[in-house]
């Protein structure tokens, strides 16, 4: 009985103790705990604090990058454009344009061009007496730049490609309208992408990569300034787009990229998780509208998307219309749609299409969406919605707007398909 008794009270203390090793142990982990935190806390502070401070001093290089590659074609998002290129170009081939330069620009291309086949002599032609003119139609075709003396006895078609590539028989088609009319001809392929060729054997390649040193010529001849700025910016213009065949060293931009990539991918990483998340509600709230039935409605959700639609707007498989919910990467908006697709059955519903909504809506909008109808482009109806940073009901605005297309265009698009599918 003594033994039991001894051995109760032992294991009373040996608990008192446990218990007191416990509160210690407790004790010291809570503190651990809120140290830690409080090191996390910081930690992240921190962090924020030299992310804003990373990203203020990539938007200040970014900016003094921006001046210096300044192009005004950049500012009035003209870069790719065949028209505007062809344009810049026109006016400096013009002996008689107020650039100043007199027939410098004209006579250095024809030089260039004519160097290149041995079928042409040009130590006749009188470059300060040559016209210069654009987009003259033949029956056939439309050219880009005209060069040709008052007499006919010379002619020079130029035919400009930045981005796009040649259509369909197009240059064998200019030359069909074009050969023949004067005695001295030279027909010009003009493109960025010196591997690219005419179908037409006729006509002789010009990259621009070779025009380039031909107009940085001109900037030491230019007694005017606003020329010289021009051309300086036009300059600026294509060597951002033509792609050297040799490289010589990382752009600053590159530079910056790997200077600040990790910044770069945490608000790239922050930017792509905001947008699944309203994506993701957005397709759970859409299912949840009054107008709502899984029996006639179908939805889907793929990349920076919503869309949805009715099986009646789809009259095969592949073609058929549906809305669709974008939502920007460039700039806080969200846009709504009316889509049809692919191209070649939108040329044919949209006329259709637009007939109903005219009739319904005269004018260019309805109810606060964009009547976009024009040839070659899928999308009839748009509405694009501004969105704050700090607002919390950006998903009901969305779905507000959407709730207001399906009441406007529903019956809209089904009586377009009725009449479509006769």
């Amino acid at each position: 009985m003594d033994d039991i008794k001894v051995t109760l009270s032992a294991l009373e203390q040996l608990k008192g103790q446990v218990d007191a090793i416990v509160d210690i142990e407790f004790s010291k982990t809570g503190r651990m705990l809120s140290e830690l935190m409080a090191d996390v806390l910081a930690i992240e502070k921190r962090e924020l604090h030299e992310n804003a401070n990373k990203l203020r001093s990539l938007a200040t290089e970014l900016t003094n990058i921006e001046k210096k590659e300044f192009s005004f074609m950049k500012v009035f998002g003209i870069e790719n454009n065949e028209l505007a290129h062809s344009s810049f170009l026109a006016w400096l081939l013009d002996p008689l344009g107020n650039h100043g330069l007199g027939s410098q620009f004209v006579e250095k291309i024809i030089c260039k061009v004519a160097s290149k086949t041995k079928n042409f002599d040009f130590s006749l032609l009188d470059f300060s007496n040559l016209c210069v003119d654009k987009e003259i139609s033949g029956d056939e075709s439309r050219l880009d730049i005209r060069i040709r003396d008052p007499l006919d006895s010379f002619i020079c078609i130029i035919e400009n490609k930045i981005l796009s590539q040649e259509g369909v028989d197009q240059t064998n088609r200019l030359y069909r309208d074009f050969h023949g009319i004067s005695a001295s001809e030279l027909f010009v392929f003009l493109t960025l992408d010196r591997t690219v060729k005419p179908r037409n054997s006729n006509f002789i390649s010009l990259a621009y990569e070779e025009v380039l040193p031909i107009l940085k010529s001109l900037l030491e001849n230019a007694s005017s300034a606003d020329t010289r700025f021009l051309i300086k910016n036009y300059l600026n213009t294509l060597e951002r787009l033509i792609m050297s065949e040799k490289f010589e060293c990382f752009s600053e931009r590159t530079k910056l990229y790997y200077q600040y990539q990790k910044y770069i991918d945490e608000v790239n990483k922050a930017f792509n998780q905001d947008r699944e998340l309203l994506l993701s509600a957005l397709e759970d709230e859409i299912q949840h509208r009054s107008w709502w039935d899984s029996k006639v409605w179908k939805i889907e959700r793929t990349g920076g998307d919503v869309t949805v639609w009715k099986d009646t707007w789809y009259p095969s498989e592949h073609a058929g219309v549906y809305i669709q919910l974008y939502l920007h990467k460039s700039e806080p908006a969200f846009s709504l749609y009316v889509y049809g697709e692919p191209s070649e059955f939108s040329s044919k519903f949209g006329p259709t299409f637009k007939r109903f909504s005219d009739e319904k809506y005269s004018g260019k909008s309805a109810c606060g969406f964009s009547k976009t109808f024009a040839k070659g482009v899928s999308r009839f109806i748009e509405k694009t919605i501004p969105l704050s940073l700090t607002e919390k009901n950006q998903v009901q605005k969305i779905l507000e707007s959407l709730d207001d297309m399906i009441e406007t265009f529903e019956k809209i698009i089904e009586k377009s398909m009725e009449e479509f599918k006769k």
